[in-house]
């Protein structure tokens, strides 16, 4: 009986079961659905959409959570920049005087909650586009992928990575703060209603002051627009454009920098949630530090809008090293410390969470003939 011939397999190198291909780090894969979404059960519809939505699931959860846990502190803030206090105990004394603590600090949270979360919302999901595009750029003028390079586990930030989200997150800055500037010129008004009437220590128009006294955030808007037009809710845009282009740009620059340093210093990925909240943090001191000056000249000269018939001639130049445009600094360095610690811890976690989601097959009643998994 002839010997059956003999064949020779080479010794092929096998990749290892969870290796990722380099491009697997440029964008987020979309997990394709083998059914249509009808046949899904609704907890399965609810985690499909919240995977291919995942940005904006995680950032707009987030927000919410930060905005209402820090909103007194917010309060604090914007009072005392735009009025000499003494000190946090005095204003909050004035607060209880004149409005009451639990009405005074919590005074139009609604509005600005509900905005500044769709605001955030829109902020995180166009960085996270624009991180792609701009590493687009640097990939064809360079031939190397920035990206790659961020997400590899155990690599370190460079100078390149830097710029590359600094100038991404400036761009979306920019453009994020044409939306945002009515949403935070009437949380102003809002949160300075109850300081300008009588008894107060503001000398402000007592007949404006009347009209924004206890009014809802809709109908101050409404008020301001028939007062002043469009242009009044925009009141202080070239201040809120320069401030976000400047905050926003560092803030992701040294964000994504820095929470990859932690993730390599604890031997784990980029995207761990503890590193991303103590990144938040501090980043987030470091960009409302270097625009501060900006924030309060912002905040001082849409306050005389609303509340002063020439307020929009009063204007007020940015200066670096004056200490009265740093009132209010210690309260919003806390404040802000711990709305960027638990928003990027939660937005972190819930992308990693939200991504590792079983999706279950539709019900066998609703499985077609022939599955197309088979």
């Amino acid at each position: 009986m002839p010997s059956s011939p003999t064949t020779t397999t080479k010794n092929t190198a096998v990749a290892p079961q969870d290796a990722v291909r380099p491009q697997d780090h440029r964008r987020p894969r979309q997990r394709a659905r083998p059914y249509p979404l009808s046949d899904y059960a609704p907890t399965q519809i609810a985690k499909i959409l919240a995977q291919e939505n995942r940005v904006k699931t995680a950032s707009l959860v987030s927000s919410i959570c930060s905005q209402v846990a820090l909103y007194p502190m917010d309060s604090i803030k914007t009072r005392m920049q735009v009025h000499k206090f003494s000190s946090v105990y005095d204003c909050i004394s004035e607060i209880k005087r004149t409005e009451g603590l639990r009405h005074g600090l919590y005074r139009g949270i609604v509005g600005p909650t509900v905005s500044y979360s769709i605001v955030r919302m829109i902020t995180f999901d166009w960085y996270n586009k624009m991180k792609y595009n701009v590493d687009d750029l640097v990939t064809s003028a360079t031939g190397e992928s920035v990206l790659v390079a961020v997400n590899t586990p155990g690599s370190r930030p460079s100078l390149l990575s830097t710029a590359c989200f600094a100038s991404a997150g400036a761009v979306v800055g920019f453009g994020v703060s044409f939306l945002a500037c009515p949403f935070e010129l009437l949380k102003v008004g809002r949160q300075m209603s109850g300081m300008v009437g009588a008894g107060s220590k503001s000398s402000f128009d007592e007949t404006l002051s009347k009209r924004y006294r206890d009014r809802g955030t809709l109908s101050a808007a409404l008020d301001l627009y028939r007062r002043i037009g469009i242009r009044g809710l925009y009141s202080g845009i070239h201040l809120h454009a320069v401030r976000d282009t400047v905050g926003t740009g560092i803030f992701w620059g040294s964000y994504e920098g820095v929470k990859q340093l932690l993730s390599v210093t604890r031997g784990g990925r980029p995207d761990s949630p503890l590193a991303g909240g103590i990144a938040g943090g501090f980043c987030g001191m470091l960009a409302y530090l270097a625009a501060y000056p900006i924030d309060t000249v912002k905040a001082v000269y849409q306050r005389n809008c609303l509340f002063s018939k020439d307020g929009h001639k009063n204007y007020v130049p940015v200066q670096w090293f004056n200490p009265e445009q740093y009132r209010g600094l210690p309260i919003t360095m806390t404040r802000v410390f711990m709305s960027n610690l638990i928003q990027m811890w939660i937005f972190e976690y819930m992308k990693k969470e939200i991504r590792a989601f079983d999706i279950d097959p539709p019900p066998p009643a609703r499985l077609p003939k022939h599955d197309p998994l088979n």
